[in-house]
């Protein structure tokens, strides 16, 4: 899922994304849109939390603001694992 995207000189640009696995990385890529490079840079589980609520099954629906700005909310599972991941506000331009 893409949080935000910052445009380079030459065509370039540094994408900021949530990985499946709870991951987040940054991208550097070309204008035809080839990474050139990739980086980690933090996870779902370490972002500041807005807010939290309880779910079914001793589920958690958090909400947390990422470095970028963008606002993300997920279901956080028992296991602490994320999951259900959908971006509620994207990183302000």
């Amino acid at each position: 899922m893409l949080l935000s995207r910052v445009a380079r000189p030459g065509g370039r640009a540094l994408e900021r994304l949530i990985e499946p696995s709870g991951e987040i990385v940054e991208h550097e890529v070309n204008a035809a849109g080839t990474v050139l490079s990739c980086r980690t840079v933090g996870s779902l589980g370490r972002l500041r939390v807005i807010s939290q609520q309880p779910a079914a099954g001793g589920e958690f629906l958090q909400v947390v603001r990422d470095a970028s700005g963008a606002l993300v909310q997920f279901v956080v599972a028992p296991d602490g694992e994320p999951r259900a991941v959908a971006l509620l506000a994207p990183a302000p331009p």
